[in-house]
């Protein structure tokens, strides 16, 4: 995951780290951006909570719109609040292929 993003957005990344690298959603939204530009409008930069979650929920959204289907995406909890980061990293590979 960590070299896909780093293949896509050229920002490296510490793998180590990477539920803090990705907590605010701002890389995710950049990311799913740079793969279809334009489907995340707005991007928060605020390190409010609720704005953090956003661009989570922003980004899950516009994976949907890619043709991931519910069952390929991770909860915005699974990230923000480091519950099940192996399934956030799942949702990445399958953005990958």
């Amino acid at each position: 995951a960590v070299q896909f993003i780093h293949a896509v957005l050229g920002i490296e990344l510490d793998a180590a780290a990477l539920n803090d690298s990705l907590r605010d959603g701002v890389v995710l939204c950049q990311l799913i951006n740079a793969l279809c530009p334009g489907v995340v409008k707005r991007i928060n930069t605020k390190s409010l909570p609720f704005a953090q979650m956003e661009n989570i929920s922003n980004f899950l959204e516009a994976a949907g719109k890619l043709g991931l289907q519910s069952t390929d995406l991770f909860q915005t909890v699974d990230l923000y609040e480091a519950k099940n980061m192996p399934r956030v990293i799942m949702t990445l590979l399958t953005i990958a292929r």
